[in-house]
């Protein structure tokens, strides 16, 4: 190849391609659509005569990663070698009713389901599905739920001062050998004493505490915040995935869970050759 004549790039894309969908995934009004991958496990061939590469994750994605560590939507490459980012791919979320629009169904607890009312969730180690905290205790923060849908569900806790106890769970179908996000957003309630859980997979602690935050004692506002963790299913095509509570105090201990998902890692390779411009030639006279 001659690189001063020609800089070609070569394009092979191979994988199942998905529909394209909007998805809300911030909070309140700082809230942010974000786009479903169009197409994962792909690999595109870059040629070309250049130094460097500028390399495009798909726009729009949520939570980007570079192996170079990056998690911003483009990266700067110097050297030819492979290079790949992920996300989520969440059109092929495990979860069923993970944003609760179905109410209080597909899925079990450990605590007591209590009707949505008012004062509904005096008791400890209850829960109901509601579109407003305050609907179900007068103590509550009133908020919508993690969308900022008016009229969309949440789960909302109150937790009681037991731990080890599972406040959510679900079976679910998975693929052997693949890397599965579970992500899961949560706001405390009450002000006093932030909730602190665990993601559990087939009954057994997986990642780091979930540690939450307070609340403004004015009560008018929530703290929607996304933890997730990474798992693998090795040999497994089902697995038990559960939310549990470790917090012990019986003042506050109060929360609201929405928009679960556990879902496949979606992941796109780049293959860059850089080819450098050929030195110019010397001229010598004869």
């Amino acid at each position: 190849m001659i690189c001063s004549l020609v800089c070609a790039w070569f394009i092979h894309v191979h994988g199942s391609e998905h529909k394209k969908q909007n998805a809300f995934v911030g909070k309140g009004a700082s809230s942010s659509f974000a786009f479903y991958p169009t197409l994962c496990s792909t690999t595109t061939y870059i040629d070309q005569c250049a130094t460097s590469a500028t390399l495009n994750a798909e726009a729009g994605q949520s939570n980007y990663t570079w192996n170079t560590g990056a998690t911003t939507q483009s990266i700067i490459v110097n050297a030819s070698g492979t290079y790949w980012w992920e996300t989520i791919d969440l059109n092929n979320n495990k979860v069923t009713n993970g944003n609760f629009s179905d109410g209080n169904t597909s899925f079990t607890s450990q605590y007591t389901y209590a009707t949505p009312s008012s004062g509904a969730l005096y008791p400890e180690a209850t829960y109901t599905v509601t579109t407003n905290p305050r609907n179900v205790h007068p103590n509550f923060a009133t908020f919508r739920d993690h969308t900022g849908n008016r009229n969309g569900n949440m789960m909302v806790v109150n937790g009681a001062p037991t731990a080890g106890v599972t406040i959510w769970q679900q079976s679910i179908d998975v693929q052997p050998n693949t890397d599965y996000i579970f992500s899961v957003w949560f706001t405390s309630v009450y002000p006093t004493n932030p909730g602190k859980l665990n993601f559990s997979i087939n009954n057994s602690p997986l990642g780091d505490p979930i540690e939450l935050t307070t609340i403004p004692a004015s009560l008018d506002r929530a703290d929607w915040k996304n933890f997730t963790v990474r798992w693998n299913s090795g040999t497994s095509i089902s697995a038990v995935i559960g939310i549990v509570n470790q917090n012990t105090a019986a003042d506050g201990n109060d929360f609201a869970l929405d928009d679960i998902v556990f879902a496949p890692v979606c992941r796109n390779y780049f293959n860059v050759t850089l080819r450098s411009n050929p030195a110019k030639p010397t001229i010598i006279p004869l």
